[in-house]
């Protein structure tokens, strides 16, 4: 990947970019790196950090030039030259600091180079990013069978977080959500020791990191027997991202996308449907671009892979939401997500 976008930065009409997420730097490097920042200059890789293990890295990856240091070691290296930078996630402090060692440098804002990279998945990252929502699979699975009404919405999460680490998860990529009954109403709001209740929906959202790429799943679920009304607006749901699932493909806008699970939704009822984008890229940050939302004419690519989470929240009442990772195709897109969304009834 490293060689591509050196390629890339010739085509840019610089002399290298400088990189400081994360992220972006494990993605070019396709490996986990101490913290530190990245320069690539012409043919050649730079990498400057303070680790005390920077030995070991040399060793590890000899094709890199391993500086002990922070940025301001990599300015000798550009003077009189034109440089791009992440101007997308670099915040004023940082940019400050660098002007000011580095007057001779001539810095071009490139925002989201690398993410416009990361937007299609090989298919080594749709293997990493199955396998993970594998993990997200096994742990609704276990999750079930210990759920039951006298518990707290934070007991379920840690149980929860306990399961998803326990199938193999290195991380979660982020914080699980649980909430319960009319506290659905809240999106994605966190968990508290209100106890679940006969009668309650349950939403439950929830991924893990493995091999650097991320999962993102949300299942909700009635314990006990759910009424007329529950039954209703969850097939409402249901129905509505079925219909997105089945629809999406490469050559859509992202407003397309979300506009065939919202008209359902907003046809069907007068109040609730979801005021989020009907999704997002996952990969190795489990909010990337693209985002399915109103307004945006971003058109959808082969092997993006994307959530697709309709919901209805409607306040005093509860919420819902069916979340899944698909990866788009051209004639019918890949649903990753493997657990059952016929409603459940503990």
């Amino acid at each position: 990947m490293i060689n591509k976008f050196i390629n890339a930065i010739k085509e840019q009409c610089i002399d290298g970019y400088l990189v400081f997420t994360e992220s972006n730097i494990r993605y070019l490097l396709k490996e986990d790196m101490p913290p530190g920042f990245l320069l690539v200059l012409g043919d050649e890789v730079y990498f400057s950090t303070k680790s005390r293990n920077i030995d070991y890295y040399k060793k590890q990856n000899k094709q890199i030039n391993f500086l002990f240091g922070d940025i301001k070691i990599l300015m000798k290296y550009l003077k009189n030259k034109k440089i791009g930078f992440e101007s997308n996630s670099m915040n004023y402090y940082q940019y400050d600091n660098i002007r000011k060692e580095s007057e001779d440098i001539d810095f071009v804002p490139l925002p989201f180079l690398i993410e416009n990279f990361r937007l299609i998945k090989s298919d080594e990252e749709i293997e990493y990013l199955k396998k993970a929502a594998e993990i997200g699979d096994r742990t609704f699975s276990r999750i079930l069978e210990d759920i039951k009404p006298g518990l707290t919405e934070k007991q379920i999460k840690d149980k929860l977080s306990y399961y998803l680490l326990d199938e193999g998860g290195e991380d979660f990529s982020f914080t699980p959500l649980v909430s319960s009954g009319k506290r659905c109403f809240i999106p994605h709001s966190k968990s508290t020791k209100k106890i679940v209740n006969k009668g309650d929906f349950l939403l439950m959202d929830f991924g893990v990191v493995l091999n650097g790429y991320c999962s993102d799943m949300t299942r909700t679920i009635i314990l006990g027997k759910a009424n007329q009304r529950q039954i209703d607006m969850y097939n409402l749901v249901l129905k509505a991202q079925k219909y997105a699932i089945e629809n999406i493909k490469a050559g859509i806008t992202a407003h397309e996308a979300d506009n065939f699970a919202r008209s359902i939704i907003m046809s069907n009822t007068p109040v609730g449907c979801y005021d989020y984008g009907l999704g997002h890229g996952v990969g190795l940050e489990v909010h990337e671009k693209t985002r399915l939302k109103p307004n945006s004419d971003i058109i959808l690519q082969k092997n993006q892979v994307v959530t697709v989470e309709p919901g209805i929240y409607i306040e005093g009442w509860g919420g819902i939401r069916i979340e899944d990772m698909i990866i788009v195709k051209d004639i019918k897109s890949e649903v990753i997500t493997k657990s059952t969304k016929d409603l459940i009834e503990l």
